[in-house]
């Protein structure tokens, strides 16, 4: 698998398409950024907010990992950077959010040994205020 690093770097977006019962198109909304942004996994709360896992990227930085809110119309409510030490690259991987609304997060990073770097995991939670 690719490091965190390893991200493409340039403009990029995302696409939300939502689906009624019978499979026609509700909702379709893109979001474009000015730099490298993946939506590594997603939850919906049951007020039908949607939580993103993301990692970031601009041109000549390292990867860095965040946690995005979006409500149910799509708008971004929120976005959370979380542990992006200058040095080091990281990657959000998972999400969840348990019946009270806390978030939960995976993630992947990387920390100095004497030697280079290792790979490491991490998880982290939030609030639904970030």
């Amino acid at each position: 698998s690719a490091s965190a690093d390893s991200s493409y770097e340039g403009t990029t977006g995302m696409l939300f398409v939502r689906f009624d019962a019978d499979g026609g198109i509700s909702l379709n909304k893109g979001v474009t950024e000015n730099s490298f942004i993946s939506a590594n996994n997603a939850a919906v709360d049951g007020s039908g907010n949607v939580y993103l896992s993301l990692t970031r990227k601009t041109e000549g930085s390292k990867s860095k990992m965040s946690v995005a809110k979006y409500n149910s119309d799509i708008n971004k409510i929120w976005e959370t950077e979380l542990y992006n030490n200058v040095n080091f690259g990281a990657s959000g991987r998972g999400i969840l959010v348990d019946n009270n609304s806390n978030i939960f997060v995976t993630g992947k990073t990387e920390v100095s040994k004497e030697t280079g770097t290792l790979d490491e995991s991490f998880l982290a939670s939030l609030s639904s205020s970030g």
